[in-house]
């Protein structure tokens, strides 16, 4: 009877050899797993797997596809399978917006609508700008003072392209923050009307020792915007209120402080027209 050759085997599922364990070129099977492993003198290499069930340095792989969107996910135990993910976060249903400025003459300050008739507004941070197709650095070439404006920091000439590019989806949530420097009325955010039909606002201001919060709802017929305010709560007596108005293709949010000083901050959430 012919002899048989056997290589060198663990049954135990995970287990591995080590540089030690075997030489250069030399097989060790895991039989538990399928996996066949070798040596290049320094480090442990796989050659083989079972594919009908496949676990790689204690990790096991589901053995068959997931479905369109599905992603891989673990149980943190080292066994991954295929899962569904809903959106969450502050953007939803995402699309890439783009805005395209052709100068006609010297400028460094690109704002409003462009050549499409698109008003700019983006996410600070969220933004990638081009000049005539070279991507600028932020902080470098260009500063972001406020969502709906972008500055340079050198000049661009006629017929300098400038394009920006911006993830936007069906709702976005966008911050703002300001501060009154007496009791009159303060413009603390706004959106324009022809990119926007709506807004959900998170209002919170404080002054040096008093708080406080609120919630509105707006919305716009392009001529007229109409407020709901509602959920205020605030530390000790309350330090504000709100009003909303068109003005100029934007819907304007206006506190009226009670005391100078107050330091408002707000995060809208917006939906597209």
């Amino acid at each position: 009877m012919a002899a048989k050759i056997q290589i060198k085997r663990s049954s135990v599922s995970g287990n591995a050899p080590s540089a030690s364990n075997i030489d250069t070129g030399e097989l060790a099977l895991n039989l538990a797993d399928g996996v066949l492993y070798s040596s290049n003198g320094t480090a442990i290499f796989e050659i083989g797997a079972n594919v009908s069930s496949l676990k790689v340095n204690g990790i096991t792989y589901p053995t068959s596809d997931g479905t369109d969107g599905q992603v891989l996910s673990t149980d943190g135990n080292g066994i991954l399978s295929f899962t569904s993910v809903s959106g969450s976060g502050e953007a939803s249903v995402q699309q890439l917006e783009t805005y395209t400025y052709t100068f006609t003459s010297n400028t460094t300050v690109i704002e409003g609508q462009d050549d499409d008739s698109n008003t700019l507004q983006y996410d600070i941070g969220e933004e990638s700008v081009f000049l005539n197709g070279v991507k600028l650095i932020s902080g470098t070439d260009y500063t972001t003072t406020n969502a709906t404006a972008i500055t340079l920091t050198d000049t661009a000439v006629q017929d300098d392209v400038i394009q920006i590019n911006t993830f936007e989806g069906v709702s976005r949530y966008l911050t703002n923050t300001s501060s009154s420097s007496d009791t009159s009325d303060v413009n603390i955010d706004n959106f324009p009307t022809a990119n926007y039909r709506s807004a959900k606002f998170f209002v919170t201001a404080n002054t040096a020792s008093e708080y406080q919060a609120t919630e509105a709802m707006v919305i716009h017929d392009g001529t007229n915007a109409y407020m709901n305010e509602y959920g205020s709560v605030f530390s000790n007596v309350s330090i504000f209120d709100l009003s909303c108005s068109v003005s100029s293709g934007s819907v304007i949010l206006t506190a009226t402080p009670v005391r100078s000083g107050t330091i408002f901050k707000t995060k809208k959430l917006l939906t597209k027209v």
